[in-house]
């Protein structure tokens, strides 16, 4: 009998330590507070839905991450969301007169997060919009009753936008991303001047041939500083217009870029004049003409003309030289 009461003593006590672990100090269950995710390194998969029938499945294998199975994952994107998902820290509980209507408000237009390691669900939870005053953003924990406004340290603002539900911005921009001794050859052609028209064919770092071969002898360095321009170029943004991609394909780009990698694999870029519309800078000439075509943007369709991106001056400017910027 005396063994039983201690056998008693000993659970109460156990259930009473246990209770006041799983509680904080405003008296909620730790669990639905548990939001961050510290050892980001193991998540390799994050499934993203919304009532609307929206998801984005993002997926990591060998240290590269894939968006729906199809497109590689714009670096910057991933690693926003998951430092975010790391330091995610709560301010306070929703006040109990705010829980209806918020939860309210999220059952429609919550992001539900489920993050995975190695096929084990680490956590899921909802993240709603912005909280009152601007500062912080609803989250819920799955199945708690109590949501929470949730933030990150040092920063203000929401954090809804971070959990991207647009397929195309979760796609990689990249265009370019080649060292020099990845590259067998790489040309520049004009479709309006073809005396503009360069190639260059590399047979080692420090040996770069011209064609054609120019009548002025070549600039030193200036083959190879051109070059190395190639290790990162993106584009601003990947349209999904195939409308405006099918048109494009029917006019003739006024440049086209191609670079060959050693494996013969040939990345081409072909570069169109973009129209004006109202998002144009300049909109009319020094004369008060109307301009035609934007000056700071191009349109440019890659990946065997499947993919059309808006690319911007001020980089492929330096792309687009004349063949006479290399001679003396």
């Amino acid at each position: 009998m005396k063994k039983n009461s201690i056998y008693i003593i000993t659970l109460i006590s156990l259930l009473i330590i246990a209770y006041f672990v799983t509680r904080d100090d405003s008296g909620s269950n730790v669990s639905e507070r548990a939001f961050a995710v510290k050892k980001i390194d193991q998540i390799d998969k994050i499934f993203l839905s919304k009532k609307d029938g929206r998801q984005i499945l993002l997926t990591k294998t060998n240290n590269q991450w894939t968006v729906n199975n199809k497109y590689t994952v714009r670096k910057g994107a991933i690693d926003k969301l998951l430092q975010t998902m790391k330091s995610l820290r709560v301010e306070y509980p929703v006040p109990e007169t705010m829980i209806d209507n918020v939860i309210k408000n999220m059952s429609s237009e919550a992001i539900k997060v489920e993050v995975y390691s190695q096929e084990t669900l680490l956590k899921t939870y909802y993240v709603g919009g912005e909280a009152v005053g601007y500062k912080g953003t609803y989250m819920l924990m799955d199945e708690a009753e109590t949501p929470y406004v949730v933030d990150v340290p040092a920063f203000n603002g929401y954090l809804t936008v971070r959990y991207i539900m647009d397929e195309l911005e979760w796609r990689d921009r990249t265009i370019f991303a080649y060292q020099i001794d990845e590259i067998k050859q790489l040309s520049v052609s004009y479709t309006e001047d073809s005396a503009k028209s360069f190639q260059f064919t590399i047979h080692s770092s420090d040996s770069i041939s011209m064609y054609p071969t120019p009548a002025k002898a070549v600039i030193k360095g200036r083959p190879r500083k051109y070059i190395d321009q190639y290790q990162f170029i993106a584009s601003e943004a990947i349209l999904e217009s195939p409308r405006l991609l099918d048109s494009l394909r029917q006019n003739k780009p006024f440049a086209i870029i191609t670079v060959e990698d050693i494996t013969s694999f040939k990345n081409k870029v072909k570069v169109y004049y973009k129209p004006v519309d109202k998002r144009t800078k300049m909109q009319s000439d020094t004369q008060g003409n109307p301009m035609k075509y934007d000056t700071d943007r191009y349109y440019a369709i890659l990946n065997n003309d499947k993919t059309l991106v808006v690319i911007q001056d001020q980089i492929f400017r330096n792309l687009l030289l004349p063949a006479s910027v290399f001679y003396e």
